[in-house]
C-alpha cells in the first residue's frame, strides 16, 4: 500500500523525540523502600539481641513514666479549665448583650405605645372641646384598644358617647355598657352621676 513508509518514519521519529524528552520528576526516584523490605526479611530469620534489665531499673522507669503522665494529665486539665472559663465568659457576655437588647427593644416598644396612647387622648380631647363627638369617640376607642381596661380612656370615651347620645341619639347602648363597667371599677366616682343622666 502506498504511504506505509511515511507512517513508519513518523512513528519512529515520535519514539526518538519521546526518548529525548526529560523525565517528568525533577528528582531521582527513591528506591530505598525496596531495600528495607529485604532487611526486615533478614531480621525476621535472625535473632534479636536484647539486654536484660533489673527490677529496680524497671521500677524507676515505671515511676518516671507515671510522673510524666500525671504532669501531662494536669496540663490537659488546666488547659481544659482555661478553655471552659473563656467559653463561659463569652457565653455570659453574649447572653447579657442579648437580654439588654431585648430589654431595650421592649422599652422602645412600650414608649412608642405610650406615645400613641397620649396622642389619641389629646386628639380626642381636642375633638371633644370642638363638640365633634363622633371624632372624639373614634380617638378614645383607639386609646382604649392600646390599653384595654384603662379607667381614664374608658371614662373619656363614655363621656363623649353620653354627649353623642344626648344630642344625636347615637352610641347610647355602647355608652351604657361602658358606664356599667366604670361603675363596677369605681362606684363612688362623682363624675359618673352626670353621665348616667345623659344616657336616659
Amino acid at each position: 500500500m502506498p504511504g506505509e513508509g511515511h507512517i513508519l518514519a513518523m512513528i519512529q521519529s515520535l519514539r526518538y523525540n519521546r526518548s529525548l524528552l526529560r523525565r517528568k520528576g525533577m528528582y531521582p526516584r527513591e528506591k530505598q523502600f525496596l531495600n528495607l523490605k529485604k532487611e526486615s526479611l533478614r531480621a525476621r530469620n535472625g535473632t534479636i539481641e536484647s539486654k536484660k534489665v533489673s527490677k529496680e531499673v524497671l521500677l524507676r522507669i515505671r515511676k518516671k513514666m507515671a510522673k510524666q503522665r500525671k504532669k501531662e494529665n494536669l496540663l490537659l486539665v488546666c488547659i481544659a479549665l482555661v478553655l471552659v472559663c473563656i467559653v463561659m465568659f463569652y457565653g455570659f457576655k453574649f447572653v447579657a448583650h442579648q437580654s439588654s437588647t431585648v430589654d431595650t427593644f421592649q422599652l422602645e416598644k412600650e414608649t412608642e405605645k405610650n406615645n400613641q396612647y397620649l396622642f389619641y387622648i389629646v386628639d380626642g380631647d381636642a375633638w371633644f372641646s370642638k363638640r365633634k363627638w363622633h371624632n372624639a369617640v373614634f380617638q378614645y376607642k383607639k386609646a382604649l384598644a392600646l390599653y384595654p381596661g384603662d379607667y381614664d380612656a374608658m371614662f373619656r370615651l363614655t363621656r363623649a358617647m353620653s354627649y353623642h347620645c344626648q344630642e344625636k341619639g347615637k352610641d347610647c347602648a355602647a355608652g351604657k355598657k361602658y358606664y356599667d363597667q366604670l361603675k363596677g371599677f369605681n362606684p363612688n366616682d362623682s363624675q359618673l352621676v352626670g353621665l348616667k343622666e345623659r344616657f336616659q
